[in-house]
């Protein structure tokens, strides 16, 4: 037989048909004690009472059955339940009466309800209406916190999405901006650029203009025609014959070349501006730009 869970419908009717815990139990197909935990599910609310109450009166109906006369050992299993009739089969022990054939029969209709049992159902049903009544008012109180949850979080997504629509708006400013300011950036680093290489030309033009370009002959003579203003000077260049021709980068050059190049050192040693030397002479103008590079 399939398990199935019971109501309190279902108590109150084994109660009327007599029924048995043991009965009751097996035409459900459950034990004995999966019915007691499911009338202490059913009659949950309050003190345990009830279901104690209902339980005991299962157990009333195993005196009743007693009461009734059934002096031999009979056992009632039922088969069938068809709405207030339970079809059942009769087994009489072997000691009172020979073994013989099953025997089905039919208890009679319950008979209509006494005050005592209309009461008791009264209570019943007004324990379960005021434990249904208490569920619903929590669930209402429970209610009205989801609701008002609801609300505050609403609430707050409405803050986050005007917070996130502007941070939009900003971004999309910000972003026209950066846009604008890497353009100007570029436009100007242009102009830089032009700038910086105009102003090269200027130097350079200056550089040249500002530069004195001394012409150096084979014969040793040194003149400035560029800069008429410019005045020769070099005194003192006896004393730097000497150490020039020791230095290895001269040992091909005449006395005359180690003159001129004595010469030479001294007249730039008091000079600010720029100086061109144009030589006529290639190993003194080699010579030159040695000694420059080991200086």
């Amino acid at each position: 037989m399939k398990q199935s869970f019971l109501k309190a419908k279902d108590l109150q009717l084994a109660i009327k048909r007599g029924l048995t815990p043991e009965l009751l139990a097996e035409e459900h197909g459950i034990t004995v004690d999966e019915l007691k935990a499911q009338i202490r599910l059913i009659y949950k609310a309050g003190d345990g009472s009830r279901a104690q109450s209902i339980y005991g009166q299962l157990e009333a109906n195993r005196k009743k059955a007693h009461c009734r006369g059934r002096k031999s050992k009979e056992k009632l299993v039922p088969v069938h339940v068809t709405g207030n009739k339970v079809d059942t089969v009769l087994h009489v022990d072997s000691e009172s009466e020979p073994e013989g054939p099953e025997v089905t029969v039919s208890e009679p209709k319950s008979q209509d309800p006494t005050l005592e049992e209309l009461r008791r159902d009264e209570a019943t049903l007004s324990e379960e209406k005021m434990a249904y009544e208490s569920q619903r008012e929590q669930l209402r109180n429970q209610l009205r916190e989801e609701y008002k949850k609801m609300r505050s979080l609403q609430n707050k997504m409405d803050c986050i999405k005007k917070e996130l629509s502007e941070c939009y708006s900003e971004y999309d400013y910000t972003s026209t901006q950066v846009d604008s300011i890497m353009h100007d950036m570029h436009e100007i680093g242009k102009l830089q650029k032009e700038k910086s290489e105009a102003l090269e030309r200027v130097r350079q033009i200056i550089s040249e203009k500002t530069a004195i370009t001394m012409y150096v002959y084979n014969d040793g003579t040194i003149e400035t025609p560029d800069n008429p203003d410019f005045v020769v000077c070099d005194e003192g260049f006896e004393s730097l014959k000497g150490y020039f021709s020791e230095r290895e980068e001269c040992q091909d050059l005449r006395v005359r070349d180690i003159t001129t190049l004595a010469r030479l050192i001294k007249i730039c040693e008091k000079v600010t501006e720029r100086i061109i030397l144009v030589c006529d002479n290639p190993e003194l103008e080699k010579a030159i730009l040695a000694i420059r590079q080991s200086d």
